[in-house]
């Protein structure tokens, strides 16, 4: 299959690898838990900060369990006003760091293939085996795009786009031909596993179809009934997603499909989710990234209306409130060897070390479960035991050791467990490993920085303490 070239993808082609993994921070008061609940990390997301590493901030949790994913990234036209931000090593790449790119920008079809590239990567990877990602475009960079997604997902994984019409017609500026629509690309994860796709129809929703399409430019007076005017600038208008979202692509369970935006803009994608919910009792979930200082006063605060109700909405739904929840989140520090002792109370939550772990050591998320000396659950085919406190003065001490005591412990319970596998993460052991390999043990020391092995598709533990 012939492959994409472009400016940069020597040094962007692996890029997703050695992006930190972050902690993903709750600021509760930002967000909307449900009614006599502390916001949490298993719900609604709405996430600040660099999409890139809040992608990668997610795998831990979500690696293979995303259903949908539907992102309207800058259509690279040359009057967006976004600028190539992505720390890569290479010199060619940091010259172009912060320099907004613009319609003569001979190289911004190269930055723009820079930017997506690693992010498509993240997003294959938090897609389930029988998810579909979405993404939105117009004709700028559609054929870029179609050959992106190609050598990353597949052409064989391709579905047709859907085309929608975006406006009426053209003005005084248009001098020839009038661009009245733009495309959705679709692709699978593994096309080969979706059965079918339907989209059942009701009379109502027959009737909601036919004023869709008669009705494409209300984005921008759906948001202005929300937010007041000049909140946003051409959003995309719900009832777009919503008439997505309700395609079924078989054996998914539409009513309860987890669903990713990571080029957030203005909560469209959240409004769809929640407005689903209401109309037929579904139990979708959404996340959603945005980069830009406005994600709290724009994204979130879109959420937050049509949650609680928006007294002027003509829709009747959307006036009394759509309920639902979620959870607003910031970008913590890189999960990095200095954290785990860190002395300036920003130690990472042991939640968030274990899911950490677990991923980055096995490529597997963390099934959650309770038990005695530091069960974490089960992540593939492994039991995992992490002996760690948010707490520098502990960490130091022998009580974070594995001792041959607690090893002894560990074992039986992997025994009563089907004989699992055995990952213990410590700061440290006071036996040797010649006991530890006896007991079916393998010793992961804290701080830990594991990495899967990807060169050859193999998966392993790597960073494991032999001696």
């Amino acid at each position: 299959m012939p492959t994409l070239d472009f400016k940069g993808k020597p040094f962007v082609y692996s890029h997703h690898l050695s992006v930190p993994f972050r902690e993903l921070v709750v600021d509760a008061s930002k967000s909307v838990p449900p009614a006599g609940e502390a916001p949490g990390l298993d719900g609604n997301l709405i996430i600040h900060g660099d999409n890139l590493e809040a992608l990668k901030a997610l795998l831990p949790r979500y690696a293979g369990k995303v259903d949908v994913i539907y992102i309207d990234p800058p259509y690279n036209t040359g009057n967006e006003g976004w600028a190539y931000n992505d720390n890569v090593n290479a010199p060619q790449l940091k010259a172009w760091l912060g320099k907004t790119v613009d319609a003569d920008d001979m190289e911004r079809h190269d930055k723009w293939l820079c930017m997506m590239w690693p992010r498509l990567q993240l997003l294959r990877e938090l897609l389930s085996e029988t998810g579909v990602i979405l993404v939105s475009m117009d004709e700028t960079e559609i054929s870029l795009l179609y050959s992106a997604m190609d050598e990353i997902f597949g052409s064989d994984n391709r579905f047709e786009n859907i085309i929608w019409k975006k406006r009426y017609g053209g003005g005084p500026k248009e001098k020839f031909f009038v661009n009245l629509h733009e495309y959705v690309l679709v692709y699978a994860k593994s096309k080969s596993v979706i059965t079918k796709i339907d989209r059942p129809l009701t009379p109502e929703k027959i009737e909601r179809y036919y004023k869709w399409t008669d009705d494409t430019q209300t984005g921008s007076a759906e948001l202005r009934s929300i937010l007041g005017p000049d909140a946003f600038p051409y959003p995309k208008p719900s009832s777009l997603l919503s008439t997505i979202l309700e395609a079924k692509f078989h054996p998914t369970d539409n009513a309860n499909v987890l669903v990713l935006d990571s080029f957030a803009g203005s909560g469209t994608t959240a409004h769809a989710v929640l407005a689903l919910n209401k109309a037929d009792g579904g139990n979708r979930k959404f996340i959603l990234v945005e980069t830009e200082d406005y994600a709290d006063a724009l994204t979130a605060e879109r959420v937050r209306r049509v949650i609680k109700g928006v007294p002027g909405a003509k829709d009747a739904a959307l006036k009394d409130g759509l309920g639902g929840s979620f959870t607003f989140c910031e970008l913590g520090e890189p999960m990095d060897m200095e954290r785990f002792f860190a002395e300036d109370g920003k130690a990472p939550s042991w939640d968030q070390v274990a899911r950490y772990v677990a991923y980055t050591a096995t490529g597997e998320t963390l099934t959650r479960a309770e038990g005695e000396d530091g069960f974490a659950g089960h992540a593939g085919p492994y039991r995992l035991h992490l002996l760690y406190r948010d707490d520098p003065k502990w960490m130091r001490s022998n009580d974070a050791m594995l001792d041959l005591t607690t090893a002894e412990r560990i074992a039986a319970a992997a025994q009563a467990d089907g004989g699992k596998p055995v990952l213990v993460f410590a700061a440290g052991k006071l036996m040797g490993q010649r006991a530890l390999t006896d007991l079916g043990i393998t010793f992961c020391q804290l701080p830990y920085s594991v990495h899967r092995i990807l060169g050859d598709g193999s998966e392993g533990v790597a960073g494991v303490d032999a001696a």
